[in-house]
């Protein structure tokens, strides 16, 4: 599931007390670290099979539209 900086640091800011690596990191802080974090995992991300893009997106349409790539993939 890909998510962007902005949507990462939306829902981390949130969690962020219980998140050690992030706990006292401030808001410019965060956003560097998850866009360095990104560019570090990017190789390791771009091998997945399958990529789906999570902005904007409830559980269950993620859920549909994995389902409906699935099938394709197995019909």
């Amino acid at each position: 599931l890909k998510l962007s900086t902005y949507t990462l640091v939306n829902r981390l800011q949130k969690a962020r007390d219980f998140r050690p690596l992030i706990k006292d990191k401030t808001d410019e802080e965060l956003v560097r670290y998850i866009n360095n974090t990104l560019e570090t995992r990017e190789k390791y991300y771009l091998q997945a099979a399958l990529v789906i893009d999570n902005d904007d997106k409830n559980p269950t349409n993620v859920c549909a539209e994995i389902i409906s790539i699935l099938h394709k993939k197995l019909v």
